[in-house]
């Protein structure tokens, strides 16, 4: 699931993977501890100039030399986005062309990336003639080591 960008209200500025599929506070940790507003929304981290956003990342002090250069790249990435006026954030389900979930897409994709190589060592696990409580144990042993 990913973020479709909408008016920025419900969409965390920083804690949300709303851009390059990776966090804000992930891939500038730095630029991260030393923001004003760590929960704020997208729609709190800038303005609106007439029909156009502009966005306004506040600081808690002046930036050291040597975080300038982050700021920037962080900049650069904001400046291929913007909000849009009098429309919602939404989710969208990227494994349907329709981008909608149901549990049909969701069963498919678990089934599809639990299939390969894992799918024989799996149905194997099954097929054991044990309790059912050992089975279950043995099948959450082999879900936390691939």
């Amino acid at each position: 699931m990913s973020w479709k960008l909408g008016d920025g209200k419900y969409i965390r500025f920083w804690e949300d993977k709303w851009l390059d599929n990776e966090a804000l506070r992930v891939k500038f940790p730095r630029l991260f501890s030393i923001a004003n507003e760590k929960s704020a929304s997208l729609s709190q981290v800038g303005f609106w100039n007439s029909d156009t956003w502009c966005w306004k990342v506040a600081w808690r002090r002046s930036l050291f030399e040597w975080e300038i250069g982050e700021e920037n790249q962080l900049t650069s990435l904001l400046d291929n986005k913007t909000l849009l006026k009098g429309s919602r954030d939404q989710w969208i389900w990227k494994t349907t062309e329709k981008l909608s979930y149901t549990v049909n897409s969701a069963y498919n994709c678990l089934r599809t990336r639990d299939e390969g190589a894992n799918s024989t060592l799996y149905e194997g696990l099954w097929s054991i003639k044990a309790l059912p409580s050992t089975l279950t144990i043995a099948w959450r042993v082999l879900m936390t080591n691939f």
